[in-house]
């Protein structure tokens, strides 16, 4: 199980409300890339995993970038990428594996923070 912060409410976006919006912690459960390819997610990559969105809603329009963090929500392992429909539960999101970038992260933040 994993957790997505995100404002999930293309509504506000779309009427141009902008900044009414709270961010959402919204479940998700990683599922196997194999299975994610079954699903028509054909091209997905190895440097990508996917995740179902769990509850009311999934992520919307807008929330790509949002981080996928683990149950006790103290380490980010994705970045959210695309998805088939947007704004539904129950429906699989792709997200950008962090663990590959891992040391250039580090190096470039060593390298901002001096």
């Amino acid at each position: 199980m994993g957790y997505v912060i995100g404002s999930s409410d293309n509504e506000n976006r779309r009427e141009g409300v902008g900044d009414n919006f709270a961010l959402k912690i919204i479940p998700h459960r990683v599922i196997s890339n194999e299975m994610c390819r079954q699903r028509k997610f054909s091209f997905l990559t190895s440097m990508e995993l996917c995740a179902v969105a769990q509850g009311s809603m999934g992520p919307c329009e807008g929330d790509s970038g949002s981080p996928l963090l683990n149950s006790e929500m103290n380490l980010q392992f994705g970045i959210l990428s695309y998805s088939r429909s947007t704004c539904k539960p129950n429906r699989i999101y792709v997200f950008t594996r962090i663990e590959p970038f891992l040391e250039w992260i580090n190096r470039t933040m060593t390298k901002l923070l001096s």
